[in-house]
């Protein structure tokens, strides 16, 4: 997920807090369950606008060769971004794609991770598993998937064929603000 993250050129602005950021993450991807569609409607009913095709073109590739973005302001202001993905189905797995939604914060932006992961926490009532990573199935009360996860794709992909199983994943941005990724394997 994070060869997705793409440099956005550097403005001042108001940077993004810590639960600002948290709540696009909750609405787009997790309230959207890493539906795209869902992410997507819910970022343009708040005047979240389409990036340019040069910036989507950027993160498309055979992994992942559907892509959608959106902008949190005009593109030339270095706005948030919303990113999502979708993989072909997994080779032996019909039917089981890995989807991506991430919110990648504003350059500049004051997101400290203990909050971070504070909020997380609260929001999905499960400890993060390893190397701030979530594991869980559900859509709440979640239920933890860690054994999942430790089990390894394979594993995970078995499961997904019956019910999604998400990761939401803190990861750096390439200018260290954290960042979540929520990566969603099944339908």
């Amino acid at each position: 997920m994070a060869a997705m993250v793409v440099a956005a050129p550097a403005a001042a602005q108001v940077p993004m807090t810590t639960e600002t950021y948290f709540g696009h993450v909750d609405r787009f991807c997790l309230g959207a369950g890493g539906d795209p569609a869902l992410a997507i409607a819910a970022a343009e009913a708040e005047g979240w606008i389409a990036a340019p095709q040069a910036m989507i073109d950027e993160i498309v590739n055979p992994n992942a060769p559907e892509a959608a973005v959106r902008l949190s302001g005009p593109a030339d202001a270095a706005p948030a971004r919303l990113i999502l993905t979708s993989s072909p189905p997994m080779a032996g797995h019909e039917g089981v794609k890995v989807r991506v939604c991430m919110v990648e914060p504003a350059p500049a932006s004051a997101i400290e991770e203990a909050a971070l992961t504070a909020l997380v926490e609260a929001r999905l009532g499960l400890a993060a598993a390893i190397l701030p990573v979530w594991a869980f199935s559900g859509t709440g009360p979640y239920v933890d998937r860690t054994e999942l996860m430790l089990g390894g794709m394979e594993a995970m992909a078995d499961h997904a064929a019956t019910e999604p199983v998400y990761m939401l994943n803190l990861m750096p941005t390439e200018d260290g603000t954290p960042a979540l990724g929520l990566l969603r394997l099944g339908e």
